[in-house]
């Protein structure tokens, strides 16, 4: 079953957007964002190895072609953060884009952790047995 009201929100809202002229301040604190997802996935990887979990196959380069993503990683964050502020401050840009995204990103936990309790209650949410076909 897809979620129709959300993908006519989703949509609905890229409209705005592109009306308002302001998707490439969006896109910019996404692909920082998104990159710190990738950050994330990568620790992961060394973690899961750390941990000796079960490895169905073998990784070529490994750890050194991960260690050298997480670096590249590593600095983009940086320098992108660095840049960010300096152009706050020197008033270039309104906010600092890259700490916006986080927390445009971050302002979605209260909704997760509501969405999750009222999911465990058997409400609604989450409860695929009131699901209506």
């Amino acid at each position: 079953m897809t979620p129709q009201v959300a993908l006519w929100a989703q949509g609905a809202w890229i409209v705005v957007l592109l009306i308002s002229g302001s998707f490439e301040l969006v896109t910019s604190m996404y692909v920082w964002v998104n990159w710190l997802f990738y950050l994330l996935m990568v620790i992961a990887v060394f973690e899961c190895r750390r941990r000796c979990m079960a490895r169905a196959f073998t990784i070529k380069g490994y750890p050194w072609i991960p260690a050298v993503f997480l670096i590249f990683t590593v600095l983009y964050h940086g320098l992108t953060l660095r840049q960010d502020i300096l152009d706050y401050q020197s008033g270039v840009s309104k906010t600092i884009n890259s700490l916006m995204g986080l927390a445009l990103v971050v302002s979605a936990l209260p909704l997760y952790i509501f969405m999750k309790y009222v999911g465990r209650n058997g409400s609604e949410f989450g409860d695929p047995s009131t699901t209506k076909p």
